[in-house]
């Protein structure tokens, strides 16, 4: 759990450093911010989740690119993207 909260602290961060708060301002946001923050922490989770359960055969920057990867452009984007 703490990891989680370290994860969440983090992208919460990212997002205010981008600017996307902005976007969970306005009254036409369908999702609020903390479920997305939720909904992006979970995804990141079970990648390292699965990462580690399948014996971490991909290289620490490799698995940093794929999340990162995966997060800016979506996850169907990002496995027609290499």
């Amino acid at each position: 759990m703490r990891f989680q909260n370290k994860i969440k602290k983090a992208l919460n961060i990212l997002l205010t450093e981008k600017g996307w708060d902005n976007y969970f301002d306005s009254q036409n946001t369908f999702v609020s911010k903390n479920y997305f923050i939720s909904y992006l922490v979970s995804a990141h989770i079970g990648v390292i989740r699965q990462w580690i359960d399948s014996g971490m055969n991909e290289s620490a920057e490799n698995m940093a690119e794929m999340i990162s990867k995966m997060f800016f452009l979506g996850p169907f984007n990002s496995i027609k993207n290499k």
